[in-house]
């Protein structure tokens, strides 16, 4: 399993270079995958972010639930896979 964190630096991230970064980084690891935040109203936007960009790049073909994580506490996961 790889782990990759994409962190936020700025309060207005450039969302299209976050987004061509996510989308290269998920072409290049082909398989199951779990992204997670936490899911509060400062997180919002991200929440928002990522289901509308996995929603286009999974075709609706995603999970998205909230879960307990172990060392992360409560969370909001989206699970897909992207193998050809």
């Amino acid at each position: 399993m790889k782990e990759i964190y994409l962190q936020q630096q700025e309060k207005y991230l450039n969302i299209i270079g976050t987004l061509k970064i996510g989308l290269t980084i998920f072409n290049m690891y082909l398989g199951n995958w779990m992204l997670f935040t936490t899911p509060t109203d400062r997180n919002l936007r991200t929440i928002k972010f990522w289901r509308k960009t996995l929603s286009h790049y999974t075709k609706n073909q995603f999970i998205e639930e909230n879960k307990d994580l172990p060392y992360f506490g409560f969370s909001k996961v989206f699970i897909f896979n992207n193998e050809i």
